[in-house]
């Protein structure tokens, strides 16, 4: 069975958007590295959100029969564990509800009230029941830009490119022939952003709010996150 990249994106992307975050977007921290030999724990709640076309479907003289619309708003949770490697250079662990990732914080450019970085990193999410099962992975390459607006509170930005990957298998009938068997996968590239503003509050507690959104090219879908992050010194 042969699918193209926007009904497989449509159809397995938004059915897993459904169960409340198939991938995750967001951030979760500044463009500065926590310091060498420290570790964060963050935990945020998130409202997932797609904004999609609406499908119409026509019969053969043209009259419309069906109209769906894909968008949705779900709530979830993510949690993020931080440890600094350097002066320059921290990595984090996150979880959401159905996957996980990793991403990798490295310092290129540190002013006292400015800071920039390259943040790459990946997420995967992967599903099954039987025969049948699903799999979505990111590839994910921000750039990060923290300026300080005072000693408490960084501003964070930046534009962010990713790869979504997508496959699917099981089957498609109750019979065991081959005709009943599938395999689909689907490669989408988005673009889009963050920003996020850091209010440390003491040395080991901080809130950080933040807004992510990145635009799916093929499916034609706009991602956005709002996410509000507690985050821990331990």
């Amino acid at each position: 069975m042969k699918v193209s990249n926007a009904v497989l994106i449509g159809a397995v992307v938004v059915s897993l958007g459904s169960l409340t975050g198939c991938f995750s977007i967001s951030t979760m921290h500044t463009a500065r590295p926590i310091e060498k030999g420290a570790s964060e724990i963050s935990f945020a709640p998130v409202s997932v959100g797609l904004v999609a076309p609406e499908e119409v479907i026509q019969d053969s003289d043209g009259s419309v029969i069906a109209r769906s619309d894909a968008s949705l708003t779900v709530p979830s949770m993510e949690g993020q564990f931080r440890h600094g490697f350097s002066d320059r250079f921290d990595m984090g662990v996150k979880l959401f509800l159905i996957g996980a990732g990793m991403d990798f914080n490295l310092l290129l450019v540190n002013k006292p009230t400015f800071a920039m970085s390259l943040d790459p990193g990946f997420t995967a999410t992967g599903i099954g029941a039987g025969d049948n099962s699903v799999f979505i992975g990111t590839l994910w390459l921000p750039v990060l830009f923290d300026v300080d607006l005072s000693e408490k509170i960084t501003l964070t930005v930046g534009p962010k490119t990713g790869l979504l990957i997508a496959a699917a298998s099981g089957d498609s009938a109750a019979d065991d022939s081959d005709d009943s068997a599938y395999t689909a996968s689907a490669v989408d590239a988005m673009v889009g952003g963050m920003a996020g503003v850091k209010v440390q509050f003491t040395k080991s507690f901080y809130m950080m709010p933040e807004f992510n959104g990145v635009y799916e090219f093929d499916a034609n879908y706009f991602w956005w996150t709002a996410a509000l992050s507690f985050g821990f010194r331990i």
